[in-house]
């Protein structure tokens, strides 16, 4: 399809998703797998809530869509750990991703098991960034439940300026009140607030 002939298809179904009341089911498979093949408004399309066939389909192509997919899997009970690293690794995950990466592994959820797949995925990122977060976040996991004070003490003066250590020594209930209390007038970092009100 030469660009001409592709524009004028894109207009054509541009104009006519704008009259769609509930795209999602009024999208068939046959139109979804024509928009597809003809890659014609994929990124509206990954925007949409389609089920997970079809955003997995979409995925390669729009990043919203391996977002969704990611997110689905992260909170929901109804997939497995298994399905989420099967998401994290089926996917070439690019730079517009790293915010859906850093965003679900900051998340408080009660599945371990699909906290520590993110972790162990993320810190085996060639993102510095993505890999950095990755072993804070799982450092601050085992901090919490840290019962040595002395351990606790030395951590925080070597991370004062480290949020998701400061946030995992907030946490932790056995930390120093001397320390608690320089941690409720906690400034200038990412997550003050939430670090001042857990104190």
């Amino acid at each position: 399809m030469n660009k001409r002939v592709k524009k004028k298809k894109t207009q054509y179904w541009e104009k006519l998703l704008k009259t769609f009341t509930n795209p999602e089911t009024e999208i068939n498979d046959k139109i979804f797998n024509y928009l597809l093949r003809a890659k014609i408004l994929l990124i509206e399309l990954g925007h949409m809530e389609f089920d997970d066939t079809k955003m997995q389909l979409l995925a390669p192509y729009v990043d919203e869509a391996r977002e969704t997919l990611l997110e689905r899997a992260f909170f929901s009970d109804d997939y497995s750990a298994e399905v989420l690293e099967s998401y994290l690794y089926k996917y070439e995950l690019k730079r517009e991703d790293e915010g859906t990466l850093i965003y679900l592994m900051e998340c408080n959820t009660n599945n371990l098991e699909k906290k520590k797949c993110l972790i162990n995925f993320c810190k085996r990122s060639n993102s510095m960034k993505i890999s950095k977060i990755a072993r804070n976040v799982e450092f601050g996991m085992e901090l919490v439940k840290c019962i040595d004070v002395d351990f606790i003490k030395n951590t925080y003066q070597k991370n004062l300026q480290n949020p998701y250590i400061l946030m995992a020594i907030a946490k932790n209930p056995i930390t120093p009140q001397e320390i608690k209390k320089e941690l409720k007038n906690v400034k200038g970092i990412k997550y003050a607030a939430q670090i001042r009100n857990i104190v």
